[in-house]
């Protein structure tokens, strides 16, 4: 399933000494050996890699076993021996700490049962975001399977009622010049040959905000973006607090 290679630069990326990389590894190789001389491998293989396998048993390493659960069979295969548990034991337990790091780097593939299931597909944005956000933290590899056939469902959203003067008259008077990054808008829309810039309520219409110029500013994707998520968002705000407030005087 997986090659020694992967594992190591798996390794790499949770920051581990490289003193420390060489003992799982070499500890992982210990084991496999082990199994081997225990003529233990049929009972970890499925038939089709046992064919294989027969052929050259002595290419066999943990890495070919297809999930956690066949791993932790061969985790007890391997400690039901006295003297590879006192081994570890005398060693410091680097073969199970070598194990349970395999264990978690089989989890963590972004296609594994594990991963489907702590993180399954939402149609919810916030719940999806979160789990985005998490995944990114975490230390994932391989490539994820994905959805080829996604499902979809009608959703009740709350909308709020706008005004499309307000809007057309933020962006007029931004001439195409975001009011945060003052930087020009990004691109030109295909639609109109307008620049292209987004309206964005300061206090938003679901915390009580008003649909008014002096809750409104234009802003270019990336600080519209910014002004939702990110890390100085408080400080954003208190800026285009003090923009919106500058526009023309609105009757409420």
């Amino acid at each position: 399933m997986f090659e020694e290679k992967d594992f190591v630069e798996w390794l790499k990326t949770k920051g581990l000494s490289q003193s420390s990389i060489s003992k799982y590894k070499n500890s992982i190789a210990q084991i496999s050996t082990f199994l081997i001389h225990k003529k233990m491998i049929d009972d970890l293989l499925d038939k089709n890699i046992q064919k294989i396998q027969k052929k050259s048993l002595n290419k066999f390493n943990l890495y070919q076993l297809k999930n956690t659960q066949t791993l932790r069979k061969a985790t007890d295969m391997y400690f039901d021996n006295e003297e590879n548990m006192i081994k570890d034991q005398r060693g410091h337990r680097q073969w199970t700490a070598a194990i349970n790091n395999l264990i978690q780097f089989y989890d963590m593939n972004m296609s594994s049962e594990k991963m489907s299931k702590a993180y399954p597909n939402s149609y919810d944005f916030e719940e999806f975001e979160k789990s985005v956000d998490e995944l990114v933290a975490l230390y994932t590899h391989g490539v994820p399977s994905g959805n080829k056939k996604p499902k979809s469902k009608i959703v009740k959203t709350v909308s709020y009622e706008r005004d499309p003067k307000v809007v057309a008259w933020i962006l007029k008077i931004a001439k195409g010049i975001c009011e945060a990054c003052d930087k020009k808008a990004p691109f030109i829309k295909d639609a109109d040959d307008q620049e292209y810039l987004e309206v964005h309520h300061v206090k938003r219409l679901a915390d009580g905000g008003k649909d008014i110029i002096n809750n409104a500013v234009a802003l270019c994707p990336n600080c519209h973006k910014e002004a939702h998520f990110g890390k100085n968002k408080e400080f954003l705000r208190k800026k285009l607090i003090k923009i919106a407030a500058s526009h023309l005087s609105s009757k409420d």
